[in-house]
């Protein structure tokens, strides 16, 4: 996988985390590394300090998103 592939997963993983209800952002995105690194080190043609920069970066703008989102539908579920 490319660089782009590996942050599109990262990315994945982390949303499906957070929709789970198990993980806040942070901790989502660290699982998700976490979980992914030894297959991400295995890769000869990954930048590892750039993903990760991109990751924790880029990444964190858009699962902000989906963190929203699911405060969202909370508040609609449980206001009274």
């Amino acid at each position: 996988m490319n660089s782009n592939s590996w942050y599109r997963t990262l990315i994945w993983e982390a949303k499906y985390l957070m929709r789970k209800r198990y993980y806040s952002i942070g901790s989502a995105m660290q699982t998700a590394w976490d979980r992914n690194y030894k297959s991400i080190v295995a890769n000869d043609n990954i930048d590892i300090v750039e993903l990760r920069n991109v990751f924790w970066s880029k990444g964190l703008s858009e699962l902000t998103k989906v963190d929203n989102e699911i405060l969202r539908r909370y508040e609609n579920e449980y206001t009274i």
